[in-house]
């Protein structure tokens, strides 16, 4: 038995959140035309999205970051947003057609590049808890383990 699932219309759309981005450097994030069911639309390939942001941020035509756009056309239902914001903010990015559906990502929190760096985690299990903490350069961790 073959089955073919084709999305229906466009109701709204989906936008990747990558976080977070460092202040002055370019990123890409994807949008994707969304049915009633969350299928990307693939078979749309015309359909122009409007980009704009909560911020500072300005979008870029290709990952050159030179020329700047506010609209991309969708390619088998998704298209790839250039991105760059040179102000250290939380952001957020919506694309809108011109039926008025729309999709906004979650925050993306754009820093200076010392202050995004991954934060490491300490994780200690036991037979009945875990602790997760943050650790920083400068934690020290002593730790005795007792057998029962």
């Amino acid at each position: 038995l073959d089955l073919t699932v084709n999305p229906g219309s466009i109701v709204n759309y989906s936008i990747t959140a990558t976080d977070p981005q460092t202040t002055d450097v370019g990123w890409t994030e994807t949008v994707s035309a969304k049915d009633v069911y969350d299928n990307t639309v693939t078979s749309d390939s015309s359909t122009v999205v409007t980009m704009t942001d909560s911020g500072s941020a300005l979008f870029y035509t290709d990952g050159t970051y030179g020329t700047t756009a506010t609209t991309y056309t969708l390619s088998s239902g998704t298209a790839t947003a250039y991105i760059k914001d040179a102000t250290t903010e939380t952001i957020t990015v919506t694309a809108t057609d011109g039926n008025t559906k729309t999709g906004t990502s979650n925050a993306i929190v754009v820093g200076a590049a010392s202050t995004n760096k991954g934060t490491t985690y300490l994780t200690v299990s036991g037979s009945t808890t875990t602790v997760t903490t943050p650790v920083s350069d400068s934690t020290t961790l002593t730790a005795s383990i007792l057998k029962e």
